[in-house]
């Protein structure tokens, strides 16, 4: 909706526990209980590439290393963000995501009505 601003189509949204701030979200992701949810993350997001890894297959080449050697790899969401999403988003790196990517950027080009809902105690989303 900030990307449209204008020409957004909607007449309203909602967002639910909409991570505003990447690069808040994942320094919290790492501190938070020792980082568990930072590694469930990453296990949860490696389970569905496998799931769907024959649609990315094309991708390796430029990758320059298997998706199989990238998935080793992965222990949290940052080492797959590094590993997978920076490159099929097209951003050098996982910070570089992080900080362009926040819709915290967008907020005010937003132009339709929007209410967002967080939950003061979301354990993953801050």
């Amino acid at each position: 909706m900030g990307e449209q601003g204008e020409k957004c189509i909607l007449r309203g949204a909602v967002g639910v526990s909409n991570p505003f701030d990447f690069f808040a979200l994942d320094k919290h992701l790492e501190s938070y209980m020792f980082g568990i949810y930072h590694r469930i993350l990453g296990n949860h997001m490696c389970r569905l590439l496998r799931e769907h890894i024959e649609a990315f297959r094309p991708i390796e080449k430029d990758l320059g290393y298997t998706i199989e050697e990238g998935l080793k790899k992965v222990r949290t969401s940052r080492d797959f963000d590094t590993y997978f999403t920076s490159y099929v988003c097209k951003y050098r790196t996982a910070f570089n995501y992080y900080r362009k990517a926040s819709s915290v950027l967008k907020i005010d080009d937003i132009r339709t009505p929007m209410l967002f809902l967080s939950a003061l105690d979301d354990p993953v989303i801050t």
